[in-house]
This record gives structure tokens, sequence and C-alpha cells, in this order.
């Protein structure tokens, strides 16, 4: 009987010794910052730096419902003519250990259907949707940079 509780206590204690620690996302969104918008405006703007540990991909951004209708991951472009544009796209590649930037006349998350115009000093949540990694919730300033 002695030998069955030690064998129990041994075995429960590498099962805990083998849960380590918390695991930490393996992507991170840094400086996630979103520009104040116009009071008439039915669409914002969100940027942040992505930056994953092994290669995934975004495949989306979600907002609540008391921020806007829906996020949209978008891409801004020239034309030959020199014209800019922008559309939408399905996703983004995050290759291993490289910082993936969403900024002015790049790649960007649009806010479509704004509740509200975007104020300086608001802070907005958004949900960012991985293909490998867990969702991230992260806490986005508005501001006039």
């Amino acid at each position: 009987m002695n030998r069955m509780v030690f064998a129990c206590v041994v075995a429960m204690g590498l099962l805990v010794g083998c849960a380590g620690p918390p695991r930490k996302p393996h992507v991170e969104v840094k400086g996630a910052w979103a520009p104040v918008s116009a009071p008439s405006a039915r669409v914002g703007v969100l940027y942040a730096v992505l930056t994953s540990d092994r290669d995934d991909s975004l495949v989306s951004v979600r907002v609540p419902s008391s921020v806007a209708d829906h996020a949209e991951l978008h891409e801004t472009f020239t034309e030959p003519s020199g014209a800019m544009g922008m559309h939408m796209i399905a996703g983004v590649a995050l290759p291993a250990h490289q910082p993936i930037a969403f900024k002015p006349g790049g790649l960007h998350v649009m806010l479509i259907g704004l509740t509200s115009p975007l104020a300086a000093g608001d802070t907005i949540e958004a949900c960012f949707a991985f293909r490998r990694a867990d969702s991230l919730v992260v806490r986005v300033g508005v501001s006039s940079r």
C-alpha cells in the first residue's frame, strides 16, 4: 500500500512539473493606436506592430459593436500612374521574429461604421485573431499623434 501511495505522489509531482509556467502568447501586439476621427466620419483606422515568435498569420480583427459595425484588414497600394488606393485583404502573414507594422500608407485595420467619433483620450478594445495563436484582446488608445 505504501508503494502505491508513493507511486501516486511521484506521478502527481511529475504531472505538475510538466505543466510548467503559463505560456506567453506567441504573437505580441505593440503600440496599438487609432487616430482621432472627424466628427462626421463613418470610418476610422487602427495601427500597431505585430511580432510572432513562430510563423503565423493574422486572419481578422474585431471591435465591439459599440465602437463600429465591423473591422477589416486593408492594404494601401500605389497604381503605376502614381494614384494611391487601398483594398481589403484576407489576412497578413506573420513570419517568425519579423515585426509587421500596420501604419499610415501601408497595412492598417479599417473600422467601418463608427458609432461615434474617435476622440483623443478614448480607449477601445480590439480582438486580434490568428491562424495558430490564441486571440488577443488589445487596448487601443486614440490620439492625434
